[in-house]
């Protein structure tokens, strides 16, 4: 019973340590308006559940072909972190925009496939995005512009590529955190600051 406490005492640790120190960086870069809230909520919850998951395959002793896969799955997983930091960046700069026209007041989720009139009035006309939305009456027609459905695959798509940039972050970090400590047993017998302060 005190293993399992402090299993997911460590858990709770790692993934509080993460959000205290990048919450304000991850919350700025998640995706506008509702979805971030849920993004950075659920993230969190997932990250939880996946520092779980590998400390529950991590117990026990490492050997040195274990230390060689938990090395294996830190860079499998660092490498995802990259690809979705900079797939999710392209897509987001893809699917957003900032309303009014010429300012950068607040950030507002557009959709994946424009309607065609919308289209040929952008084409025709060369305005950009905000321009565009302004022309049409603002963030409140936005279905106008793009459908509802072209709208929620924008929505769900950043959500999910968000979720795994945090993921993939969350997951290297506790990798590496186990493979130190399996490296340097003397460091685990520490008191962290947490347990230090009760």
């Amino acid at each position: 019973m005190r293993g399992r406490r402090e299993l997911l005492g460590k858990a709770v640790e790692v993934v509080t340590f993460l959000f205290a120190m990048f919450g304000g960086f991850l919350a700025g870069i998640a995706p506008p308006e509702r979805a971030s809230t849920f993004a950075v909520g659920f993230g969190s919850f997932l990250a939880l559940i996946l520092l779980l998951f590998l400390a529950v395959i991590a117990k026990g002793r490492f050997s040195r072909q274990r230390r060689k896969i938990w090395l294996i799955v830190a860079g499998t997983l660092a490498a995802m972190a990259l690809v979705s930091g900079l797939v999710y960046q392209q897509k987001r700069a893809e699917w957003t925009f900032f309303y009014p026209p010429e300012s950068e007041a607040e950030e507002f989720l557009r959709g994946t496939d424009y309607q065609p009139q919308a289209l040929a009035d952008k084409e025709q006309r060369g305005l950009s995005v905000s321009q565009l939305v302004a022309d049409y009456g603002g963030p409140g027609n936005r279905h106008l512009i793009w459908s509802e459905d072209s709208l929620g695959r924008a929505r769900t798509l950043l959500t999910l590529l968000f979720l795994s940039l945090v993921l993939s972050l969350a997951g290297t970090n506790f990798c590496l955190v186990e493979l130190y400590l399996a490296t340097h047993p003397e460091k685990s017998h520490q008191p962290t600051s947490t347990n230090a302060a009760q």
